[in-house]
């Protein structure tokens, strides 16, 4: 007969890994990230500025330093580190299918980025996030309002 004890150092790990991709597939699920993944496919493209380690809320999932955003000539491409979305891929929002609503919340200044018309899904960012990427995109921007120019980290 086996011993428990031994089996601990083993069953641990296995457990562990198979509880975060449950945890992870099910924030991902309820992000809505498939569906906008499926109706926006990522693609190849200039790359006119990219931001690391991004914060944002899609569904009320809370994404902390944990996105890629990406502007290019054509789009928005949107990614996650694959340790938080192994099963998910980066998606890619070309500038007509962009919309952009500000709006103040709890004293923050916020921009929801809209994906779609019809929207699919949503990405709520700070307005300096916003700012950033609408300096790099500049005439593509969806926006027509004046924005603050931000430096891109890139």
């Amino acid at each position: 007969m086996s011993d428990p004890v031994l089996i601990i150092p083993f069953a641990f790990p296995v457990f562990f890994i198979g509880m975060w991709l449950l945890v992870v597939t099910i924030l991902s699920a309820v992000s809505g990230w498939k569906g906008i993944e499926t109706r926006f496919p990522d693609r190849d493209d200039e790359v006119l500025a990219t931001v690391r380690m991004a914060s944002g809320f899609m569904r009320g999932v809370r994404m902390n330093n944990i996105l890629t955003l990406t502007a290019c000539r054509t789009g928005l491409r949107v990614g996650m580190w694959k340790l938080f979305a192994p099963f998910d891929r980066p998606f890619f929002v070309p500038w007509d299918q962009l919309g952009v609503e500000r709006r103040e919340a709890w004293f923050q200044k916020r921009a929801v980025l809209a994906f779609g018309a019809p929207p699919v899904g949503k990405l709520d960012i700070s307005a300096d996030l916003a700012d950033r990427l609408a300096a790099a995109a500049q005439i593509r921007w969806p926006e027509r309002t004046a924005f603050r120019s931000s430096p891109i980290v890139s």
